[in-house]
């Protein structure tokens, strides 16, 4: 997840916390289905530019993940602060490169 607020807490605990609570009320906002045990803890990467951080978001099944990823459409009527989150797959560079061509290739077809 791209964009999520930043915390302005020092601590690396306090900025899971907020990331996680920011996440779980995202979640229940789409209204997808997945709830707090469907849900790893989030990785936080200390943040040392001015835009805020990805935040990696584990779930503990694939079906949790789908649900999420099949209902992103509903984030553009959610309130302002989750309409600019940024929800992707999490892929290496040879796979983004190998899913690019792939959608060239469909398209061309």
């Amino acid at each position: 997840m791209y964009r999520i607020p930043e915390s302005v807490s020092d601590s690396i605990e306090e900025r899971k916390v907020m990331d996680q609570r920011f996440v779980l009320s995202l979640l229940t906002k789409m209204e997808v289905g997945v709830d707090e045990g469907d849900i790893k803890e989030p990785s936080v990467w200390e943040n040392t530019q001015a835009v805020p951080r990805p935040v990696l978001v584990q779930f503990h099944n694939r079906n949790a993940k789908n649900l999420m990823m099949e209902n992103l459409l509903k984030l553009k009527h959610l309130e302002n602060k989750y309409k600019s989150v940024i929800i992707s797959h999490d892929m290496t560079k040879t796979e983004r490169q190998e899913c690019k061509s792939l959608v060239e290739e469909a398209k061309k077809d």
